[in-house]
Protein backbone atom coordinates (compact mmCIF):
# COMPACT_ATOMS: atom_id res chain seq x y z
CA UNK A 1 0.00 0.00 0.00
CA UNK A 2 1.55 3.44 -0.90
CA UNK A 3 1.38 6.60 1.51
CA UNK A 4 -0.83 9.52 1.10
CA UNK A 5 2.27 11.54 -0.75
CA UNK A 6 3.22 8.31 -3.14
CA UNK A 7 -0.19 7.93 -4.15
CA UNK A 8 -0.38 11.40 -5.50
CA UNK A 9 3.07 11.60 -7.41
CA UNK A 10 1.79 8.48 -9.04
CA UNK A 11 -1.45 9.48 -10.04
CA UNK A 12 0.29 12.25 -11.43
CA UNK A 13 2.47 10.46 -13.26
CA UNK A 14 -0.10 8.51 -14.77
CA UNK A 15 -1.81 11.78 -16.45
CA UNK A 16 1.58 13.64 -17.19
CA UNK A 17 0.26 12.73 -20.99
CA UNK A 18 -3.25 13.90 -20.71
CA UNK A 19 -3.28 17.32 -22.43
CA UNK A 20 -6.05 18.70 -20.43
CA UNK A 21 -6.34 21.94 -18.54
CA UNK A 22 -8.33 23.35 -15.76
CA UNK A 23 -9.22 26.89 -14.44
CA UNK A 24 -10.49 28.59 -11.12
CA UNK A 25 -11.12 31.83 -9.77
CA UNK A 26 -9.85 31.92 -5.97
CA UNK A 27 -8.53 33.87 -3.79
CA UNK A 28 -5.48 35.22 -4.37
CA UNK A 29 -4.47 34.16 -1.11
CA UNK A 30 -5.34 30.31 -2.12
CA UNK A 31 -4.20 31.11 -5.66
CA UNK A 32 -0.77 31.83 -3.93
CA UNK A 33 -0.87 29.22 -1.84
CA UNK A 34 -1.34 26.37 -4.72
CA UNK A 35 1.57 28.64 -7.05
CA UNK A 36 3.88 28.34 -4.76
CA UNK A 37 3.67 24.40 -3.47
CA UNK A 38 6.53 22.51 -4.08
CA UNK A 39 4.73 19.92 -5.25
CA UNK A 40 2.79 19.53 -7.91
CA UNK A 41 3.84 20.73 -11.09
CA UNK A 42 1.75 22.08 -13.31
CA UNK A 43 0.26 24.88 -11.38
CA UNK A 44 0.20 28.50 -12.80
CA UNK A 45 -1.12 32.06 -12.11
CA UNK A 46 -4.10 32.95 -14.71
CA UNK A 47 -4.53 36.74 -16.56
CA UNK A 48 -6.55 37.97 -13.30
CA UNK A 49 -5.45 38.26 -9.62
CA UNK A 50 -6.59 34.79 -8.04
CA UNK A 51 -7.04 32.82 -11.54
CA UNK A 52 -5.11 29.65 -11.86
CA UNK A 53 -4.31 27.07 -14.36
CA UNK A 54 -3.89 23.67 -13.33
CA UNK A 55 -2.80 20.83 -15.67
CA UNK A 56 -4.31 17.35 -15.66
CA UNK A 57 -1.32 15.79 -13.45
CA UNK A 58 -1.93 18.55 -11.24
CA UNK A 59 -5.61 18.09 -10.89
CA UNK A 60 -4.84 13.84 -10.26
CA UNK A 61 -2.04 15.10 -7.87
CA UNK A 62 -4.69 17.25 -5.89
CA UNK A 63 -7.38 14.34 -5.97
CA UNK A 64 -5.40 12.28 -3.65
CA UNK A 65 -5.44 14.60 -0.97
CA UNK A 66 -7.24 13.94 1.70
CA UNK A 67 -10.25 15.42 1.96
CA UNK A 68 -10.61 18.28 3.85
CA UNK A 69 -7.04 19.39 3.09
CA UNK A 70 -6.51 22.60 1.18
CA UNK A 71 -6.20 22.10 -2.50
CA UNK A 72 -8.20 18.88 -2.82
CA UNK A 73 -9.99 18.28 -6.08
CA UNK A 74 -13.11 16.26 -5.72
CA UNK A 75 -13.33 13.22 -7.78
CA UNK A 76 -15.56 14.72 -10.27
CA UNK A 77 -13.11 17.23 -11.39
CA UNK A 78 -15.17 20.15 -10.67
CA UNK A 79 -14.16 21.63 -7.45
CA UNK A 80 -11.30 22.48 -5.42
CA UNK A 81 -11.39 22.74 -1.77
CA UNK A 82 -9.90 25.95 0.80
CA UNK A 83 -10.72 25.78 4.50
CA UNK A 84 -13.22 23.50 3.66
CA UNK A 85 -15.47 25.72 1.59
CA UNK A 86 -16.00 24.58 -2.61
CA UNK A 87 -14.69 26.68 -5.37
CA UNK A 88 -15.36 25.81 -9.05
CA UNK A 89 -12.60 24.14 -11.14
CA UNK A 90 -13.45 24.24 -14.89
CA UNK A 91 -11.94 22.34 -17.87
CA UNK A 92 -10.73 25.23 -19.93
Amino acid sequence: MTSGPERSRLAAREAADDPRRYGARLDPVYAGYLCGMDEPAGISRGRRGGEVVLTAAAVAYLQQLPAGWDGHVDAGRRRIYFEGAPHRLSRL
